[in-house]
């Protein structure tokens, strides 16, 4: 009888210690989502309002472009210009605002209007936020 409780106190004690940093690794993994998940919104947000590229093989941007265009990202919004995700940039980019890009990037392959058509002015009343 002795020899299960034995057993078995040394076989709870063995999981305790085995699954005590898996514990304290879990705190640190839910950090690092949050951290991925506010990259990707931070970048998502970039390429929305063109600091970024979209598309095609030019959307692959390296560190330094992501930096700058963070930078950019900062100035815009009158902030100081780290190039780091901080919670100033976070509250910049979660903030509501229009859907019209800060920054125009024009494609090499454009034609440029050397004309205006003259409209009789806005189809739509209502300004929607994104």
């Amino acid at each position: 009888m002795n020899y299960k409780i034995l057993c078995t106190c040394i076989w709870w004690f063995s999981v305790t210690i085995t699954c005590f940093p898996l514990l304290q690794n879990r705190e640190i993994r839910e950090n690092d989502n949050v951290k991925i998940n506010q990259n990707q919104d931070v970048i998502k947000f970039m390429q929305t309002f063109g600091y970024l590229v979209q598309d095609g093989p030019q959307a692959l941007t390296a560190k330094d472009e992501l930096v700058t265009a963070l930078k950019l990202v900062q100035k815009f919004g009158g902030l100081e210009q780290t190039g780091i995700i901080d919670d100033n940039t976070l509250k910049l980019v979660k903030s509501k605002r229009c859907g019209v890009p800060d920054i125009s990037l024009k494609q090499k392959n454009t034609i440029n209007k050397r004309f205006v058509i003259p409209s009789s002015g806005w189809n739509k009343r209502v300004i929607t936020y994104l």
